[in-house]
């Protein structure tokens, strides 16, 4: 063999070792020019001519709308009204929310003291609203014997005054009303529906037994209980 060929014999065999040490290599990528490139960076490589993406936050901040606050509504009032079957009353007023308000109080007709209790509906808190009142209402005893006194009678004067000198009645209303005025300060309020009225006229047995001139005759006193219209105006003012 001549000296050129086994030249060559080496040559060969060189690269063959060379290219599998390159082969073999597991330490990452190699660049063209022989160094070493870790397999992360490789991993992070971006695309040549677009720009970089950063990574979004893990949470967005949120924005936090504000709360429609709702006018507060003093929770107590006084109320002062008139009409029939109530007559005179005055009554103190508790509004647990708009929608509702509780009453009750004391009331007078000329003849004796009563008491009465309620609530009311208020389904809009405007200037104007319409109402639903439902109350129930009871008067003492009260002497009202005054009334014969304009009446043309004669015999039967002095029993029907024993008659009336006890009338006391219960009564219930159920009225629907209109209030205008500011919800949070005053109020006038027009109320009008039925009431449903119940009284014992005390001593009326007697009377009727006392005309009749029978002593075999027993009469009990008389009951009177029906409906009747109701009509009721009133001012309230809210305090609190």
């Amino acid at each position: 063999m001549s000296k050129r060929a086994l030249c060559l014999v080496v040559l060969l065999a060189a690269s063959g070792a060379a290219a599998q040490s390159y082969e073999e290599d597991d330490g990452g990528a190699t660049s063209a020019t022989g160094v070493e490139v870790p397999e992360q960076a490789v991993s992070q490589a971006q695309p040549q001519g677009l720009p970089a993406v950063e990574p979004l936050p893990a949470a967005l901040p949120t924005r936090t709308l504000p709360r429609r606050v709702e006018p507060r509504l003093p929770p107590f009032g006084l109320a002062l009204d008139g009409g029939f079957p109530d007559f005179a009353g005055l009554s103190l007023v508790w509004r647990p929310i708009w929608l509702l308000r509780l009453h009750g109080g004391a009331l007078f007709n000329g003849v004796g003291p009563g008491v009465r209790g309620g609530i009311t509906v208020i389904p809009f808190n405007f200037p104007i609203t319409p109402t639903l009142t439902a109350e129930y209402g009871y008067y003492f005893g009260g002497d009202a014997s005054f009334i014969t006194d304009s009446l043309p009678l004669s015999q039967t004067e002095g029993a029907i005054a024993e008659a009336l000198g006890n009338l006391q009645y219960h009564f219930a209303n159920l009225q629907l009303g209109v209030e205008a005025g500011v919800p949070g300060r005053f109020v006038i309020y027009l109320r009008a529906g039925l009431s449903y009225v119940d009284t014992t006229l005390y001593g009326s047995g007697a009377l009727v037994e006392e005309q009749s001139g029978d002593p075999n005759l027993s009469v009990e006193d008389f009951r009177i209980r029906g409906t009747i219209p109701s009509v009721k105006l009133g001012l309230l003012f809210y305090f609190g």
